[in-house]
């Protein structure tokens, strides 16, 4: 979780807005952050009209000088937080009310009223709660590629990979010769790449040619697998 500070406090922003829709449209984005910045925690009143918990009033101008963006921008990027219900807009004749749809998520009224005092230690609990989630996931995804299982192809899916080589090798053999070793080397390993084994096919000089040499080749994997158990 990314804590942004302002003045009067800070908003929370989960990490999951990485994988947000909206988060790679840079004016959308830069909008959102915006509101979420500017919305009120508390209920208020302004000349009479009150504005809500996660509401705030403005109005396109406003919302292009604050943020550089252009009046266009903001009119697109408004929609666009409409259309998937970020945001919804009051309009009325002299301004407009933008409220943050559950804006609970993104500010926890409990946590408010303490802000002040545990603000740093808040900061750099969380910068070392980053730093070891950041961690954990790195190596749950070295883990995940170490222990990736090899699936042994069908005699279609090589048959359409030696085709797409300009069919330099025979499907049936190569698939028959791997299939009869249980698709390990001849060290006894489990194959992790069967495409590359294939292409080694194409190089090999002593691949089998005929009938005979293939069941040679089978004979010698098997006296193999007998000597390994």
């Amino acid at each position: 979780m990314t804590i942004i500070t302002i003045d009067s406090g800070f908003i929370k922003l989960q990490r999951k807005i990485l994988d947000w829709e909206w988060y790679d449209d840079i004016p959308t984005k830069t909008l959102f952050i915006h509101i979420l910045l500017k919305a009120n925690f508390l209920d208020k009143t302004w000349r009479g009209v009150s504005i809500k918990r996660g509401e705030f009033l403005t109005g396109r101008k406003e919302l292009a000088k604050e943020t550089g963006l252009s009046e266009q921008q903001i009119k697109t990027a408004l929609n666009k937080l409409k259309s998937t219900q970020e945001i919804t807009i009051k309009v009325t004749n002299k301004f407009s009310i933008i409220k943050v749809e559950n804006y609970y998520s993104y500010q926890d009224k409990k946590n408010d009223s303490n802000q002040q005092t545990t603000q740093p230690t808040t900061n750099n609990q969380t910068t070392i709660k980053q730093q070891s989630t950041t961690t954990k996931n790195e190596k749950k995804e070295k883990n995940e590629k170490k222990v990736s299982k090899f699936t042994k192809p069908t005699l279609k899916e090589v048959e359409d990979y030696n085709n797409s080589r300009g069919d330099l090798v025979d499907s049936k053999k190569f698939f028959d010769y791997y299939e009869a070793g249980n698709w390990t080397d001849q060290k006894g390993n489990k194959i992790k790449n069967w495409k590359q084994k294939l292409i080694t096919w194409e190089k090999r000089s002593d691949k089998p040619k005929s009938d005979d040499s293939f069941d040679i080749v089978l004979k010698e994997i098997q006296l193999d697998q007998f000597k390994l158990k």
